[in-house]
C-alpha cells in the first residue's frame, strides 16, 4: 500500500481520537463547540503539506516512517500558527490547555497506531 494513504488513514484517526477526547472530557458542554472545525481545518493543512513533502522528496527519502515523524512536526507546527498563543498555555488548567493536550495526545496517538500498522503490512504478515 501506499504511504500516502496511510497520511489520510492518520488523519482520520486524529480526528476521530481528538472528538472523543473532547466529548468525553470535563469540557464537554457549549464551551468546545468549535474544537473539532479547528481540527479539522488543522488536520486539511497538515495534509496539504505533508503531502507537498511527501512528493518532493520521496526519491531521496527511501525510509517511509520518517514520513509519520514529518507528520507529527507539521501537525504541530499548524496548531502552533493556527493558535496564536503557541504552546504557552499547555500546561495550564483551563479549556485552552485542554483542548492543546488533546490535539496533540490525539495525533500522536494516531501516528503510533498507523505506524505500526503500515510496518506489519509492509512486512508481508498480514495482506490486504
Amino acid at each position: 500500500m501506499k504511504i500516502f494513504f496511510f497520511f489520510f488513514i492518520e488523519n482520520i484517526f486524529a480526528f476521530i481520537i481528538t472528538y472523543f477526547l473532547i466529548f468525553n472530557g470535563k469540557y464537554a458542554d457549549g464551551n468546545v463547540g468549535m474544537a473539532p472545525f479547528l481540527v479539522i481545518v488543522a488536520l486539511i493543512i497538515q495534509i496539504i503539506i505533508s503531502s507537498i513533502i511527501y512528493f518532493t522528496t520521496k526519491v531521496v527519502i527511501k525510509q517511509h516512517f520518517i514520513y509519520f515523524i514529518i507528520n507529527i512536526i507539521v501537525y504541530a507546527l499548524v496548531l502552533f500558527f493556527i493558535d496564536m498563543d503557541g504552546f504557552s498555555h499547555i500546561f495550564k488548567n483551563d479549556l485552552s490547555g485542554f483542548l492543546t493536550r488533546n490535539y496533540l495526545y490525539a495525533y500522536s496517538i494516531s501516528t503510533i497506531f498507523v505506524g505500526i500498522m503500515y510496518f506489519v503490512i509492509q512486512n508481508n504478515r498480514f495482506s490486504f
